[in-house]
């Protein structure tokens, strides 16, 4: 495994050698050294990634243990429990595996001590006497996630709240602010318990906190999906090797540092329209109309910096756990599959390196901790450390969106949020087999290329350059990506600039006119759909009645969420603003109101209030879709009344929005 990662560190080295072959401008000794090192790092790919897979374990193995422990537990605790296993042959990495033993069985014995129910209650409320625990493994989308679901008691967030002030965690006031996600995420606090006495199985307050830790150490996450009275799912997604990962190379001085793509949201080039500014005593920067804590890395390393007022680098706007921030360097170098070395011992206490490796021009670079980066040094929620910008600036609001080409004449348009990251790949890496191409990556699964030009009403492109761009969706489960031939740029769509009827089609959100060309907003899970990729989010029964009214003034939005519910939910009736929508709630039926929080003439907030004042309305279900995911908006909604907060543009994470707010309590 070590030879071959000095293997990809010496491919590494070689492409960048043969840079200028490749670039065009060849020079004395290089004629055909851009093929032989293409062919080099094809071998180089094929050969990691079947030692790889040396590493790799079915997890079977260890979802095997599992059984005895969940027999025990219930003769223990009285319960009748039964485990199910799903994926068992899904292959991980040694390592990871042995990392999962203990965070899993922590997990396994808060469903059977918390989670489920003693045979009676569970007849009581109608459920099967025996409760049902599911462990699954699966890939998704480049990684593993493995899954414990129950179908006990759910969390209930008032009693997580009212526990954590109880043991002194939190204080009132700040439970009254809490969403239903955050409350949830109170469960990870050290010393939190709710169990009622202290036994050898739980009570202790020591032990989920301990598995949070454990599994971000592995480079993972863990997030919770819970509806009361239906049962709690504990969600972990992990790397599928800790060995190789796909990083960005940064600067600061003269050093090199390398920042794990997994965390990396966007970049940011600060201009007099979006500068550093200095709030508080802290840098934040101002972005969609949020401002973002900013932490310069060369200021925190004490190294000399070479940035100037009018070049000021650069801000990589990362996500931690629910927080976003950004990170001032001040340069962008490349992205390289790093092979991950361990720290010498006079590093390993600094906080703010995980690990080391060898960069293609041989020198050394320090892998970033943005956790420990961050530790301390961002304001916290309570301080609002992300603050909501005016209303009038909301009015004028832009949706950041990348423009790209096909290779034809038409230029195209992705919301940002749609998109996970972009490659610079070698044309002859892409295979075609069975009429579509495909892209087998080093650390993930083969991904299926699309060209625009094959599924939308457009010209079509000649033959692909040497090196192309792929572009992999976020919001996407399927391993897919879209074939760019060149990048042009990242800039600002108005919200009220897509037209909606000029261009109609599959794959067609709309059309704008931006930088002086006409350009095709591109609807990505219709574009999908039109690729016979099924992206569509299953028909549950109790949707496919519903009647929805929507609450939206742009008309991007509201293109994009009629598209993602017209085939799911039974109606969808489209108000413009807040006030259009109140004069159809007084003449008309819903099941559920979806609104967005900033609009003119009545916004979200105050739609809701009068809702929650009608005896006729208060207890229809509300969502809130917005482009904002702030503490300050959630806590906002939650006092207004609102039933649950969703950012926009994720169709999945809506409609599962609706099961649950459809849910008994």
């Amino acid at each position: 495994m070590n030879l071959a990662g000095e293997m990809v560190l010496g491919r590494n080295q070689l492409l960048r050698i043969a840079a200028p072959a490749r670039g065009g401008v060849v020079t004395p000794g290089q004629e055909g050294l851009a093929g032989i090192v293409q062919g080099i790092s094809g071998v180089t790919t094929d050969l990691q990634r079947t030692i790889m897979r040396a590493r790799l374990q079915p997890v079977g193995g260890l979802f095997g243990r599992f059984n005895r422990i969940v027999r025990d537990l219930g003769q223990k605790l009285g319960k009748e429990i039964e485990l199910e296993t799903v994926g068992n042959d899904v292959e991980l990495d040694r390592a990871l595996i042995e990392g999962l033993s203990d965070p899993l069985t922590h997990l396994i014995r808060n469903c059977a001590d918390h989670g489920i129910e003693p045979a009676a209650e569970r007849l009581r409320l109608g459920k099967p006497a025996a409760g049902h625990v599911r462990i699954s493994a699966a890939h998704l989308a480049g990684r593993v996630q493995i899954e414990v679901r129950d179908d006990g008691r759910g969390l209930n967030p008032e009693v997580l709240k009212a526990k954590a002030v109880e043991k002194g965690l939190i204080v009132a006031d700040q439970a009254a602010r809490m969403t239903v996600a955050e409350a949830w995420q109170l469960i990870f606090a050290p010393g939190f318990s709710t169990a009622a006495v202290v036994s050898d199985v739980s009570g202790r307050g020591v032990g989920m906190d301990v598995v949070k830790t454990n599994i971000e150490r592995l480079g993972g996450r863990v997030e919770i999906e819970s509806v009361v009275g239906h049962g709690t799912a504990l969600i972990i997604r992990l790397p599928l090797t800790l060995a190789i990962i796909p990083a960005l190379i940064v600067g600061c001085s003269t050093r090199r540092f390398a920042v794990p793509q997994l965390n990396l949201l966007e970049i940011v080039r600060p201009s007099a329209e979006r500068p550093i500014e200095r709030f508080g005593g802290s840098l934040v920067i101002r972005l969609r109309e949020e401002l973002l804590p900013v932490i310069n890395l060369s200021t925190l390393l004490g190294l000399p910096t070479r940035m100037a007022d009018e070049s000021p680098g650069y801000v990589l706007i990362l996500k931690l756990d629910n927080r976003r921030f950004g990170l001032q360097v001040e340069l962008v170098a490349d992205t390289e599959e790093i092979v991950v070395k361990p720290l010498g011992r006079h590093l390993q206490g600094t906080g703010f390196y995980s690990g080391a490796t060898l960069l293609g021009q041989g020198e050394i670079a320090l892998i970033l901790d943005l956790a420990g980066i961050a530790a301390g040094r961002l304001p916290s929620s309570e301080a609002s450390s992300t603050r909501a910008l005016t209303r009038e600036a909301a009015l004028i609001a832009t949706e950041r969106i990348l423009l790209f080409r096909d290779g034809s004449a038409e230029t195209f348009a992705l919301h940002i949020a749609n998109i996970g990251r972009i490659e610079k790949i070698a044309s002859s890496r892409i295979e075609r087999i069975g009429g579509h191409d495909f892209f087998r990556q080093a650390n993930g699964p083969t991904l299926r290329l699309l060209r625009i030009q094959d599924h939308l009403p457009v010209a079509p492109a000649g033959a692909l350059p040497a090196e192309v761009h792929i572009i992999v969706p976020r919001l996407i489960h399927h391993a897919v990506a879209l074939i760019a031939e060149q990048i042009l740029d990242a800039t600002d769509l108005p919200v009220d600039a897509l037209d909606t009827a000029s261009l109609r089609g599959p794959g067609v959100l709309g059309t704008a006119s931006l930088q002086n060309r006409l350009t095709v907003v591109v609807d990505l899970y219709s574009l999908l759909q039109a690729a016979g990729i099924d992206a569509k989010p299953p028909k549950v029964g109790e949707l496919s009645s519903l009647r929805v009214l929507l609450a939206e003034d742009t008309a991007f939005f509201r293109e994009a969420v009629r598209r993602s519910l017209t085939e799911v939910v039974g109606s969808l009736d489209i108000a413009d603003d807040g006030e259009a929508a109140w004069d159809r709630l007084q003449t008309g039926h819903y099941d559920v109101l979806i609104t967005d929080l900033e609009m003119p003439r009545l916004n979200g907030f105050e739609l809701t209030a009068r809702v929650r004042d009608d005896t006729r309305l208060k207890s229809l279900p509300v969502i809130a879709l917005s482009a904002r995911d702030s503490d300050d908006f959630h806590a906002k909604a939650k006092a207004a009344g609102i039933d649950h907060y969703e950012t926009k543009l994720d169709r999945e994470r809506l409609c599962r929005a609706l099961t649950q707010v459809l849910s008994p309590h």
